[in-house]
């Protein structure tokens, strides 16, 4: 009675990993579930009784009102959620020329799973991107250098790759120097009675 609506709740169920006959109002619960009534009732025309009561069957507390509202919610949900419009295209139908019914094609291929990694991760990506510029943002201090400073930059252009570690010592060595000659100052004392007075 209820053969193909089981395919597809259990194909909704093993892509997505959420048991959808649960009884929660989780997010995630509400939009699976609307997206089965939606293939129901939109794709496979079954009535909306038909659909509570295949949800009752499963534990599921469902009326006709309720699958009504998942319906129309769902176009919603889809624009919120790209994983239900990449789960809805795994579940396709076909006419059988033979005879007056429809043939469900559950293409849930790895492409299909690749297609939804592949999303997450550029979502992931995205974000990433908008933190590194965040990141630059609050780093980004524009220095400018004076015209002397400029002639010191002028200086080591051009230097060959194995001699800049010398010249960094070197630099280092003149910057050390000159805190110690401006630590080790001399003080010149003055006598009352000075050299000159001093006889030989």
């Amino acid at each position: 009675m209820y053969n193909e609506l089981n395919e597809v709740s259990e194909r909704i169920i093993k892509m997505s990993g959420i048991d959808i006959f649960k009884n929660t109002r989780v997010t995630k619960y509400i939009e699976l579930r609307s997206l089965a009534c939606y293939i129901f009732r939109v794709k496979m025309n079954e009535p909306f009784a038909h659909i509570a009561n295949f949800f009752e069957s499963k534990g599921k507390s469902m009326d006709h009102a309720t699958v009504i509202h998942a319906v129309k919610r769902y176009s919603i949900y889809k624009n919120t959620n790209d994983r239900l419009k990449i789960y809805e295209s795994c579940i396709k139908f076909k006419k059988n020329d033979k005879m007056d019914s429809v043939t469900i094609d559950l293409g849930y291929q790895g492409v299909d799973r690749i297609e939804l990694l592949q999303n997450k991760c550029k979502k992931i990506e995205k974000r990433n991107n908008e933190l590194k510029r965040s990141i630059q943002d609050l780093n980004y201090k524009k220095k400018t250098f004076t015209k002397d400073e400029v002639k010191i930059l002028m200086l080591v252009e051009g230097l060959p790759k194995t001699k800049i570690k010398e010249v960094l010592e070197r630099i280092n060595l003149m910057k050390q120097s000159w805190s110690w000659k401006s630590q080790d100052r001399c003080e010149i004392i003055e006598s009352s009675n000075g050299l000159s007075n001093r006889a030989f």
